[in-house]
This record gives C-alpha cells, sequence and structure tokens, in this order.
C-alpha cells in the first residue's frame, strides 16, 4: 500500500473542508466577529469542544497511518513520533482552552485570555498540519522514487 492509498479522503473537496479546517474556519468567524455576548461565548464554547473532538479523532485516525507509514519509510519515524507528541499536546492544550472559555463566559476580563489562548491553538493546529502534510509528501515522493 503506497502513501497515497493511505491518504486518500474521499469526504475532502474544495467544497466539503474536512471537519477540522471547518471548526478552525468558524472559530476565525467567532474571533473576528467576537461580541462578548452570551450567545456568542456560547457559541465559542461549542466551536472549542468541535476543535477538540476533531483534534482527537484525528489523533486516532493518524495512529493507523503512521503504523502503515513507518515499515515502509523507517527514516520517517522522529517525524511521525515528532507529530504524535503534538497530537497530545494539542489534546491537552484543547482540553485546557475548553476549561479557559468555561471560567471566563460572560466576562469581559476573560476575553483577551481566550482570544489568546484560542489564536495560539489555531497556530499550533496549523503548524501541525503543515509538518504533517509535509511528511506526507516526502512519503509519496518517495513511493514515486524521486529523490530528496
Amino acid at each position: 500500500m503506497s502513501i497515497a492509498d493511505l491518504h486518500q479522503e474521499p469526504s475532502r473537496s474544495a467544497t466539503s473542508p474536512m471537519p477540522l479546517e471547518r471548526s478552525l474556519a468558524r472559530t476565525n468567524e467567532l474571533l473576528v466577529g467576537r461580541t462578548n455576548t452570551p450567545a456568542w461565548w456560547t457559541a465559542l464554547a461549542r466551536n472549542i469542544d468541535d476543535v477538540a473532538g476533531c483534534v482527537e479523532s484525528h489523533a486516532v485516525a493518524c495512529e493507523s497511518v503512521h503504523r502503515q507509514l513507518l515499515p515502509e519509510h523507517p527514516r520517517l519515524a522522529f517525524r511521525v513520533r515528532a507529530l504524535e507528541r503534538d497530537h497530545v499536546e494539542l489534546i491537552a492544550e484543547a482540553a485546557e482552552l475548553r476549561a479557559v472559555v468555561a471560567a471566563a463566559t460572560d466576562q469581559a476580563a476573560g476575553l483577551p485570555i481566550v482570544l489568546a489562548a484560542t489564536t495560539e491553538l489555531v497556530a499550533r493546529l496549523r503548524g501541525h498540519d503543515r509538518r504533517a502534510g509535509n511528511l506526507l509528501h516526502e512519503a509519496l515522493r518517495q513511493d514515486l522514487g524521486e529523490s530528496g
């Protein structure tokens, strides 16, 4: 099985982004359109729950891919393990952000803390996604016989 087979995602298309991408896009919308109203806090809390759930699902799905990837691409083991450590850290950060949002709900003083924590998590998730994409790209290039 090639890395291309491992990375097939039939539900992904230009009009149907991955669930995490949708959740992150919604997070950005909420941050840009923040109102500090009870409805906004509720929507943000639900969205953070969605993001956390997506991160957890992503980590579980990647375990299978990593198990299949490593025997064929052992030189990528260090990078795979780094991504797996990222998963643990990102799940913990998402859980921490849930707690921060819950504690700050309806408190104007909590807004800067929530904005900073949410922005940081989104940046870390996007960085992780880039590193994972680069890893898969390199493995695919190896499968196709390209050097480098």
